[in-house]
């Protein structure tokens, strides 16, 4: 720089770009560590992040999630290597009710429950936990649901009921019912989701963030320094 000149726009340039980048390996380093520590300390016995058991009820004939959409036309199928699986556990709050929970296609899931007095829960909070429903009123008596075909994984039965579902592209729903259709269900439920190769994916997030982080530090130092190598 010519004396007086002050910092030159290359070495402000430097700087600029050299924090943002520095902001960026953070946040992905940050990312890696915190999902290290989760999968060592957050999971069950069998690999699975799971909510807290909490109880869904309708006075209707079905509860049912909001439509659940996952991309499809990726680079691959989530589903060809079982990389993620989501498991629901439920039990009806009624000792002795036989219960059935499904996953399936919402489009499946809309038909099905046209016409029938049913909720779709809308939004969970788990801490503290709050539920919000819409009703949708009908008066249509569904057949029972565990005759139906269109289930991609289902379990019907009294006591505990477990599905286990691989994650596939398109939009899902999951319904809970009494297992003859009946009206007035309550559930107590909790979910779980596992990830595979999740131990890569936070190793590769916290090393790529380290590199970025070095090289953002030398940027940030080279743009700082004087022309005479001392700080600007």
């Amino acid at each position: 720089d010519a004396p007086g000149s002050g910092m030159s726009g290359g070495r402000i340039a430097l700087i600029v770009i050299g924090s943002l980048l520095a902001l960026i390996g953070f946040t992905l380093a940050a990312g890696g560590g915190t999902l290290l520590v989760a999968h060592g300390t957050l999971r069950d016995d069998e690999g699975f992040f799971t909510t807290s058991t909490e109880r869904f009820a309708t006075a209707g004939r079905a509860l049912a999630s909001r439509d659940l959409s996952v991309v499809e036309g990726a680079p691959f199928d989530v589903a060809d290597d079982n990389l993620a699986t989501l498991r629901l556990r439920a039990t009806a709050a009624a000792p002795g009710t036989s219960l059935f929970v499904g996953i399936a296609r919402a489009d499946d899931v809309d038909r099905y429950l046209a016409g029938v007095e049913h909720d779709r829960i809308l939004n969970v909070d788990f801490d503290p936990f709050r539920v919000d429903y819409s009703r949708q009123a009908g008066g249509a008596v569904p057949t029972a649901p565990g005759a139906e075909p269109f289930w991609a994984a289902s379990a019907t039965g009294p006591g505990l009921q477990t599905v286990r579902w691989d994650v596939r592209g398109g939009t899902w729903s999951v319904v809970m019912m009494n297992a003859d259709g009946s009206p007035g269900v309550a559930v107590d439920v909790n979910a779980g989701a596992k990830i595979k190769y999740l131990v890569a994916i936070a190793v590769g997030l916290l090393s790529g963030g380290l590199v970025l982080l070095g090289g953002a530090i030398t940027m940030i130092v080279f743009g700082a320094r004087s022309p005479g190598g001392r700080p600007g």
